[in-house]
């Protein structure tokens, strides 16, 4: 199917700067934007531009597949769908009437955090596209809570807690390290997973997707987790310094959270984390500081790399 402009707008959306650097496509969006063509607008009658049912003539003839533009290396790919003519500056409107065709509207659904809901689709493009030892963009913890619930010589189980309005839940996996780009795994209604014919004492990540009604509803901050029998460790337990906290609306409060690990040496792949269910009554930053928003109470989960967490109750008074 085509891949134009639009695909790749919707595909990039979740993917900020800085996680994925600027690149040759997004520089020839910026210079469409910049320098329009109004040549098709003011005309005052004629064939539609972009010459029928897609805009700007097609776009590129190839699908974009699993991994945009090929991935391979590092960040998503610079050049998705590969190839093709550029995509039409004025999507077919009809000449002198000065009207155009429907646009399709991006989804402006959001969960707790403002992350925009994408379709499945989108969503395990974006997934599928990830090379490297990150955390994905719209990824959160407290919805699935997804950990490493058991780790032996071969296999690892994950698991899970389930999304309201979710009918199934998709299981990415990969070796942990750069050039490994996450694979689907398999699908689930249920809570939990088992990958096999794994190899002894290496890391592994591992992402969950929640899915209902076609639409990415959650996706689970990556849980790293290395297979037994070899030297790599990893988190035991995590430990809080309170475990209830009151705080006025407006003003702050600290809570410091540490790890501790099973014999062995553990590779960091993401120091201890935290995430509040309800950023609008408390927000939680990088290192722990509450902030009270206003009046309520929730719950700050206090994270490791391999899913295992505390929970602190927070009380905004």
């Amino acid at each position: 199917m085509p891949f134009n402009t639009l695909d790749y707008l919707l595909w990039r959306g979740d993917l900020s700067f800085e996680v994925s650097p600027v690149n040759l496509v997004d520089q020839f969006v910026f210079s469409q934007l910049a320098t329009p063509d109004y040549s098709d607008i003011v005309s005052s009658g004629g064939e539609e531009p972009g010459g029928g049912d897609q805009p700007g003539g097609g776009g590129g003839s190839e699908e974009p597949g699993d991994q945009p533009g090929g991935g391979g290396s590092g960040e998503p790919g610079d050049t998705p769908g590969g190839g093709g003519e550029e995509p039409g500056n004025t999507p077919g409107g009809n000449g002198g009437q000065g009207q155009t065709k429907p646009a399709v509207t991006p989804s402006t659904e959001a969960d707790a955090y403002g992350n925009r809901i994408l379709s499945e689709k989108e969503k395990e493009r974006q997934i599928v596209s990830c090379t490297s030892d990150q955390d994905l963009p719209g990824s959160t913890y407290s919805l699935l809570a997804a950990r490493a619930k058991k780790a032996a010589k071969t296999s690892m189980k994950i698991t899970w807690q389930k999304v309201p309005g979710a009918s199934s839940y998709t299981v990415f996996g990969a070796v942990c390290g750069k050039n490994h780009p996450f694979r689907k795994l398999g699908s689930t209604g249920g809570t939990s997973f088992t990958q096999k014919g794994l190899k002894k004492g290496t890391y592994y990540r591992y992402v969950v997707m929640a899915v209902g009604h076609g639409k990415a509803l959650a996706v689970s901050k990556t849980v790293y987790a290395a297979t037994s029998g070899g030297k790599s460790a990893n988190p035991k337990a995590v430990k809080v310094s309170r475990k209830k906290l009151s705080v006025k609306t407006g003003k702050q409060a600290k809570i410091k959270g540490s790890i501790q690990k099973k014999s062995g040496k553990l590779k960091k792949f993401r120091k201890i984390a935290y995430e509040s269910s309800a950023p609008g009554i408390a927000s939680v930053s990088s290192s722990g500081r509450v902030t009270g928003k206003k009046k309520g109470s929730c719950t700050i989960f206090v994270y490791a790399q391999n899913g295992i967490c505390k929970k602190v109750k927070v009380t905004v008074g």
